[in-house]
């Protein structure tokens, strides 16, 4: 098995207090059942504590949010409560990992970092995005990357042009509402999009921005959804990045340009397996 992994997988570093927003509030964080076991078990500091705030359910177990949304965890200066006493050994999985995933795509495992985390987005726009295989020193671009894949593509697939046009962004955003929100906020956005959008003139889409950053943008869209080429077709899985890009573009282009779009669509669409699944299966529609 090859190994895979974008040029700034490397210079990750959580930010820890610094994170405005924090993968310990408002997620629900299961506990994967080795970890879980060595809770039941532990001695030592905060052991009884850490029990007390998991429960079984479901055959999964989790921790129990507290009433702000948060895990129980969460120190008010945004540090774990948990490594602090304990180390980091004692996190469980999904704490430890995020926002990496592993993903594999047949004799390639692809491994990435998700958009969800906001250092993750400033590290994939100040990059210049190019690939590591395996341990070698020399980065391959993603066509490269695709060649290896056997992947077919054509220069227009691996070309990002947005659709300049109201009725298309007004498709666009008709599909979003169809996605399950993934908060209170999401619809307020949508609705904020479209009425910004009435007072626009959308021709002024594909001149906005910076084309190498949206092309960095479409590019890791695409790229995180490689593993799925056994579900779905190549040209999906392009109109689904087409249309996350475009979203992002839009926003940017109607709220300002700012890493939060990108971070706030990745955090709606790419970690709901149903949100996902469907701009896969309808985002050639529009």
């Amino acid at each position: 098995m090859h190994t895979v992994i974008p040029s700034f997988y490397p210079d990750f570093q959580c930010r820890a207090s610094r994170c405005r927003h924090s993968c310990c509030k408002g997620w629900e964080i299961d506990i994967d059942e080795d970890t879980a076991e060595k809770y039941r078990t532990m001695t030592g500091p905060m052991s009884e504590e850490i029990r007390s705030h998991i429960i079984e359910e479901n055959d999964t177990t989790h921790f129990v949010l507290n009433s702000d949304g948060n895990c129980p965890m969460l120190r008010e200066d945004g540090l774990c409560r948990l490594i602090l006493a304990r180390g980091e050994d004692d996190l469980c999985d999904i704490c430890a990992l995020h926002p990496r995933f592993f993903e594999d795509c047949g004799e390639y495992e692809l491994w990435g970092l998700g958009l969800s985390c906001e250092e993750v987005c400033d590290l994939l726009l100040s990059s210049s995005l190019s690939f590591l295989v395996d341990d070698s020193l020399k980065a391959c671009s993603f066509r490269e990357l695709l060649d290896l894949l056997s992947v077919p593509y054509t220069d227009e697939s691996m070309t990002f042009r947005p659709m300049a046009s109201t009725e298309r962004c007004r498709s666009l955003l008709a599909l979003m509402r169809k996605t399950e929100p993934i908060d209170e906020q999401w619809i307020p956005e949508l609705d904020s999009l479209e009425k910004a959008l009435s007072e626009l003139h959308i021709s002024q889409m594909p001149e906005y921005g910076q084309p190498d950053r949206m092309q960095k943008v479409y590019s890791y869209f695409l790229y995180r959804q490689l593993e799925r080429l056994d579900s779905f077709s190549f040209a999906q899985l392009v109109s689904y990045a087409r249309v996350c890009t475009e979203y992002v573009l839009l926003s940017d282009l109607l709220h300002g340009e700012d890493p939060e779009h990108l971070r706030r669509l990745s955090e709606q669409i790419e970690y709901s397996e149903e949100n996902t699944l469907l701009l896969l299966s309808r985002a050639d529609e529009i």
